[in-house]
């Protein structure tokens, strides 16, 4: 999620100067910064070449020989201009040298030391920090080489080392192999797999979806709409005499998620604040199936497997889960549009 995309969801300058003065409070030092929504990056006036190569890597887009060039050549101009061409600026109390990067995602930002090699991950101001304790919980728990370490941490932040590579979603010589090879990783982890009747289990996830439902109160979401696509999955669900294989899930292993390692080929999977415990072919479907775009879920929801309607299922609980941990109104139009989306194609079957 870009910087450009948060502009038009929420307060995004004021959100990111609110969650630099709480973690930079240094009285006699500042330091202004440079905002550059397209590159999702806030930089001093003149990045180190570190900063510039990381941001190189990120946007070389696994494209055409064109847009691939035109990427490249935004990029390097827009990062070279001494802040000329940033959309806005801010400013820290504290030292923030060339060698560092702000990162903004969805409910957090990264702040990058690329001196030190390591990255702060903090929470944004007003936003539940729900997702930074899940990633502290599930990372100190759970131990394996393709669950990056956690060096520090507290209630609303952690810290990590960088990973000197590139997510898979920016490769395009091997993708597949390295898929496969990521979620052999993650299949052969000790999950606690369970086998369970889909009639049982949609009581279950009914269960959750009503507790969900009731904390969105003050969302403008159709909920109305919410409730019909409910009610249309578990009477497709409640009536199946088949099993399902529910496990440990990570809950978005979309191919942004999986690292490769630059010169090791280690595979790293990161972002672990969505995980619990869904059928296992939900991770399947974040990472093979483009779950996490409209045309994969259109796709899904056409779909007359009833293993895809399961998936479905925990995927319109993964989506309230999203709304609820965002803050204000922040998020009701996109859960609206997701659930439209679904409808339209379920009724199409």
């Amino acid at each position: 999620m870009k910087i450009s995309y948060m502009l038009e969801r929420e307060d995004f300058y004021s959100i990111n100067q609110k969650t630099l003065d709480k973690y930079y409070k240094e009285k006699h030092k500042s330091k202004t910064l440079y905002i550059y929504p397209h590159l999702n990056a806030i930089v001093t006036r003149t990045p180190s070449k570190r900063v510039k190569q990381y941001l190189y890597v990120e946007y070389s887009h696994n494209a055409s020989l064109i847009k691939g060039f035109l990427t490249k050549m935004y990029t390097r101009i827009y990062i070279n201009s001494f802040g000329l061409l940033s959309s806005s600026r801010c400013r820290v109390n504290g030292d923030f040298s060339d060698n560092s990067l702000i990162y903004p995602c969805n409910k957090k930002i990264r702040i990058f030391d690329f001196e030190s090699g390591t990255v702060r991950v903090v929470a944004k101001s007003g936003f539940c920090n729900t997702g930074i304790k899940k990633e502290i919980e599930f990372r100190e728990k759970n131990r394996a080489s393709f669950i990056p370490k956690i060096l520090s941490f507290d209630d609303e932040e952690y810290t990590e080392k960088i990973i000197d590579g590139r997510p898979l979603a920016r490769i395009k010589e091997g993708q597949e192999r390295y898929k496969e090879a990521a979620l052999n990783l993650w299949n052969s982890y000790e999950r606690d797999s369970k086998d369970i009747a889909i009639s049982e289990y949609a009581k279950q996830l009914r269960e959750e979806f009503a507790l969900l439902i009731k904390k969105c109160t003050v969302k403008s979401a159709d909920l109305g709409k919410a409730h019909e696509l409910e009610e249309h999955l578990y009477a497709l669900l409640a009536v199946s005499s088949d099993m399902a294989q529910v496990a440990l899930s990570h809950g978005d292993l979309q191919p942004g998620n999986v690292w490769i390692e630059n010169n090791t080929d280690n595979i790293y999977i990161i972002d672990w604040e969505s995980y619990g415990r869904r059928s296992v072919g939900y991770d399947y479907a974040a990472l093979y199936r483009d779950l996490r775009k409209k045309d994969g879920i259109s796709r899904l929801a056409k779909s007359n497997a009833i293993l895809d309607v399961v998936i479905l299922y925990e995927d319109l609980i993964f989506k309230l889960e999203e709304l609820v941990s965002l803050p204000e109104d922040i998020g009701s139009g996109d859960f609206d549009d997701y659930v439209n989306t679904v409808l339209r194609e379920i009724k199409n079957v």
